[in-house]
């Protein structure tokens, strides 16, 4: 499979786990010796290591915010790029709560495959988008925790 199959088999089960809160099905996508790092936001940068922490993280954080605000979209924003075993995406994910804009999170990932899984997933930020969230929580809802730890 290509860097590319490998991460949207990977991403349709993300979003299927989000529908149900299933989230061991994600597991089947990462190496053992997985690593999934967000850099950038404050609010989220963290390590995580193997399949059942990162899907843990990721169970956490949908809990913690898409769960708490009105509705959450998802776009590439730029042409997903190949190069032998790594992948690069930029992308925005949407979020609605009540009368408050969207909060409007634009971020980056890098993906690195080896034998049909994902060995290393980077999600990272901006500063002016770290800066922009924190606004916009504290503003709007500043009990929501986004967190993966």
């Amino acid at each position: 499979m290509t860097p590319t199959e490998v991460f949207m088999a990977y991403a349709m089960d993300f979003e299927k786990s989000y529908e149900d809160d299933e989230w061991a099905r994600c597991e089947q996508h990462f190496a053992d010796d997985a690593i999934y790092t967000i850099e950038g936001l404050s609010v989220f940068e963290c390590t995580l290591k193997g399949p059942s922490a990162i899907t843990k993280g990721m169970q956490k954080s949908v809990a913690g915010l898409d769960r708490k605000l009105d509705s959450r979209t998802v776009e590439i924003t730029s042409e997903i790029t190949e190069t032998g075993d790594r992948l690069n995406a930029d992308w925005l994910a949407t979020y609605t709560y009540g009368d408050a804009p969207p909060l409007k999170l634009v971020g980056h990932s890098h993906v690195e495959v080896a034998d049909d899984k994902i060995v290393l997933l980077v999600d990272s930020y901006t500063t002016e988008m770290d800066k922009e969230a924190i606004r916009w929580v504290s503003t709007y809802f500043p009990e929501l925790d986004g967190s993966y730890v």
